[in-house]
């Protein structure tokens, strides 16, 4: 129990140099774990506001930040898919810009070259 605790804590940066150096390919790993809820909520939300299902697919994105992909399965239980065209005055809207453009895509990617050249 103490080991894991002493782990999460030198993962969250939370523990003062101690003189240990935890692997660099498990740090990588912990912080690309990260940009998944983005990604999913980048190829999510586009497709759910289009989607002809009634459900929500904000709570479920929230929720896999916490619970991670298990959190989507749900949706892709009740989720019904041929999305309809977009109309022109939701793709000016804040979330659709933001999570289709390129600079978000472009951040992500340099993030995660980063991440992996670290490792």
């Amino acid at each position: 129990y103490y080991r894991d605790t002493y782990f999460l804590q030198k993962l969250l940066n939370l523990k003062v140099d101690d003189g240990f150096r935890m692997n660099n390919v498990l740090v990588s790993l912990w912080y690309i774990m990260g940009i998944w809820p983005l990604v999913y909520s980048m190829l999510l939300l586009p497709t759910g506001r289009s989607s002809k299902s009634k459900i929500p697919v904000w709570p479920f994105l929230v929720l896999s930040c916490i619970g991670g992909a298990y959190a989507l399965i749900p949706y892709f239980v009740l989720w019904k898919p041929p999305p309809p065209a977009i109309d022109e005055d939701e793709i000016g809207q804040w979330p659709l810009k933001f999570l289709e453009s390129k600079l978000t895509a472009g951040v992500c990617a340099s993030f995660s070259v980063f991440t992996f050249s670290y490792s």
